[in-house]
């Protein structure tokens, strides 16, 4: 879904609902910003049963994120960004990037630990202040 008007608000899948049920780097969709002041990320724990899941976001200017590197805490506004999170069921947490601090492309990766059974997340991203429509491909690996 995207809208045309320059002060537009655009959602985007940003991680589809996945199971996180082992002690790995799970990567979302790769979202093209080319046209988008700002992202706001929107990471929901739909269940939780164990582990620590923390969110970073990664950005390259290679639609594949070839060369991609880790946006620093810094250029981030949210407290939880980069901190291992032991959410609770429904919880969402909340993260933002100004367009000047990340190169074209952005993912959102999250890394768990101490899973056994796990959890299962979500996430969205909203584009803002949209020059026109905004594309998101799917992660090819």
């Amino acid at each position: 879904m995207s809208f045309s008007d320059k002060n537009s608000l655009s959602p985007v899948a940003a991680l589809q609902n996945t199971a996180i049920a082992t002690d790995t780097d799970t990567d979302g969709i790769i979202i093209d910003t080319q046209n988008a002041r700002d992202v706001n990320f929107l990471l929901q724990c739909n269940a939780f049963t164990d582990g620590t899941y923390t969110p970073t976001i990664l950005t390259s200017s290679d639609s594949g994120m070839s060369g991609a590197t880790t946006i620093a805490a810094a250029d981030i506004n949210g407290d939880t960004y980069n901190t291992a999170l032991v959410p609770a069921a429904d919880e969402v947490f909340h993260y933002s990037i100004n367009r000047t601090a990340h190169e074209r492309y952005v993912q959102l990766r999250v890394t768990s630990a101490s899973t056994t059974s796990g959890a299962e997340l979500s996430a969205v991203a909203v584009l803002g202040s949209l020059g026109k429509s905004v594309a998101s491909s799917v992660n090819p690996s």
